[in-house]
């Protein structure tokens, strides 16, 4: 790994995971996770530092609560580069969830604090992030989401540095069509940051999505969305005018392929120095589930800027990889009789970063790649690159979809881990695992 100017930074970068769950009743379990780094840093020679995640989740519909405690080392880095920066995190985590027919309430609470940067003089820097919102959902064709969230964060000695208020407002639908299902949506966001040192500054972010979701078939999907953006501040030293739009395409010629290709373009005027920019990414996947077991997939990314800030980069990813599979698998689901019929379904969902929290992936909402999603702890599935899964010819009944944790990153928390499905008669069930990403 090489730092910003292209110099050796970290080697021989070694991860050691210890992973457990106690089921204490039914519906209550306890969690926990230790990751130990040790790697060599090129000015300080060999370094270690662990992180420990550890605490209980209650599932008892309707009511979905979940908790942690989390020590996060300053030097403990993950696997391809994500890192603490120079600072040891340590806090507490709560989210909350109650689910009506119709209605959906969610909230969630973080206070966590770090240890004080070696080169600033200053104290322990302290920050509770609070998220509150309601779902709802008259109709299956409609839904509405509000949500807003608050961040806080000071000094040790009581400065206040920032704070940090956002809302959102969501409203979409599902219109069934004779070429598929098609998901057009609306989003306004309003987030203004307030600044008490040195001088009181507020500087705010106001912008407005209007985009749509096709899925044409199993096998064929397509997005696209543009956005208006205003970023500015009371002291008159910024004020950009943002405009973007892209879409995107995947399909799946055959079960074992899938190619998806995308392209953004994003405008930006920068209306105090009178100056204008523009950016053009094209991103193009691929992805192979080989014989055996094995599969391949890639990642290529080419973006280019016009304007104030000229210049191009590239980023180029392929990865290999093999599941190895020890045991006897338990057939829970049953045997057919001879001449019996099977009736079947599909379940398919995703597991993804759910930016507005309102439990369900939007286009825009990132998926989360290369995680196990486990069926009556039994048949085994990996998401997509774009967080997608899909379990096919499944019996018809009540199912049970656990994500595989030890996958997960630390830096994903989902919302809940397992969830229940029925499936029905040559129909598709929906899951939706929802993450956040811990700060």
């Amino acid at each position: 790994e090489k730092d910003a100017l292209g110099r050796p930074f970290i080697n021989n970068n070694n991860i050691l995971l210890l992973d457990g769950k106690l089921a204490v009743t039914p519906h209550l379990s306890i969690l926990g996770e230790l990751l130990f780094s040790l790697y060599d840093q090129v000015d300080r020679g060999t370094v270690n530092d662990f992180a420990l995640i550890a605490g209980p989740q209650y599932s008892k519909p309707p009511f979905f609560l979940y908790a942690n405690y989390r020590n996060l080392g300053g030097d403990f880095r993950f696997v391809g580069g994500s890192a603490q920066s120079f600072s040891n995190q340590e806090g507490f985590f709560a989210s909350g969830e109650l689910r009506l027919e119709k209605v959906s309430l969610y909230g969630s609470s973080d206070y966590y604090w770090d240890d004080s940067l070696l080169e600033l003089d200053r104290g322990r820097l302290v920050t509770w992030a609070s998220n509150f919102g309601i779902s709802y959902t008259p109709y299956e064709i409609l839904y509405t989401n509000l949500n807003s969230s608050i961040v806080q964060r000071k000094i040790s000695d009581g400065n206040k540095p920032l704070d940090e208020l956002t809302y959102s407002l969501l409203w979409g639908a599902f219109v069934r069509l004779a070429r598929g299902r098609l998901n057009p949506y609306i989003r306004l966001k309003y987030t203004e940051d307030i600044t008490s040192e040195p001088v009181e500054e507020r500087e705010k972010d106001e912008s407005g999505i209007l985009g749509f979701g096709w899925q044409l078939s199993r096998r064929l999907r397509m997005s696209a969305e543009g956005e208006i953006r205003r970023n500015y501040d009371s002291e008159d030293t910024r004020d950009d005018l943002i405009a973007s739009g892209n879409l995107a395409l995947r399909w799946q010629p055959l079960n074992r392929i899938f190619v998806s290709v995308g392209c953004e373009l994003i405008n930006t005027k920068d209306r105090i120095n009178d100056e204008d920019s523009d950016r053009l990414t094209i991103n193009l996947g691929y992805g192979h589930q080989l014989h055996k077991g094995w599969r391949v997939s890639s990642h290529f990314r080419w973006a280019n800027e016009w304007g104030a800030d000229e210049g191009s980069d590239f980023d180029l990813f392929v990865k290999l990889e093999k599941a190895f599979h020890w045991g006897r698998p338990r057939l829970r689901l049953g045997i057919p009789r001879p001449r019996q019929v099977l009736i079947t379904g599909d379940i398919e969902g995703y597991l993804f970063i759910d930016e507005n929290g309102d439990k369900r992936k939007q286009p825009w909402e990132k998926g989360i790649p290369d995680i196990p999603i486990i069926m009556d702890d039994t048949f085994i599935v990996v998401t997509h690159s774009d967080g997608y899964f899909i379990f096919r010819n499944v019996l018809t009944g009540k199912r049970t979809l656990t994500i595989e944790i030890r996958a997960l990153p630390l830096e994903y928390s989902p919302a809940y881990i397992h969830s229940e499905t029925d499936v029905s008669v040559r129909k598709t069930s929906e899951v939706f695992f929802p993450c956040t990403i811990q700060k």
